[in-house]
C-alpha cells in the first residue's frame, strides 16, 4: 500500500469511473491553480514596475492574493 499509486480500500471495482473522475477534477483544479498563480504574479509585477504600488502595497498584494488558490482548490471539498 505504501509504494502504490492508487489502494483500494474494497473489493469494489465499480468505483474506479469514480476514481478516474475525481482524479481528472483535481488535476483541472491544479492547472487552474497554476494559471490564476501566474497570472495573479505577473499582474503584481505589472503594477510593481509602473511604481503603481510601493514596495509595502506589493508585500500586501503578495499576502492578500497567496490565498486565491487556496480558496480555489476549496471547490474539491464541495463535491
Amino acid at each position: 500500500i505504501e509504494s502504490a499509486d492508487i489502494a483500494l480500500m474494497k473489493d469494489d471495482l465499480a468505483q474506479l469511473p469514480e476514481l478516474v473522475s475525481i482524479s481528472k477534477h483535481t488535476l483541472a483544479v491544479i492547472y487552474q491553480n497554476l494559471v490564476i498563480w501566474g497570472g495573479i504574479n505577473v499582474l503584481g509585477l505589472v503594477l510593481v514596475f509602473t511604481h503603481t504600488i510601493g514596495p509595502t502595497g506589493a508585500a500586501a498584494y503578495n499576502f492578500l492574493t497567496d490565498f486565491v488558490p487556496i480558496f480555489n482548490s476549496l471547490r474539491l471539498f464541495r463535491d
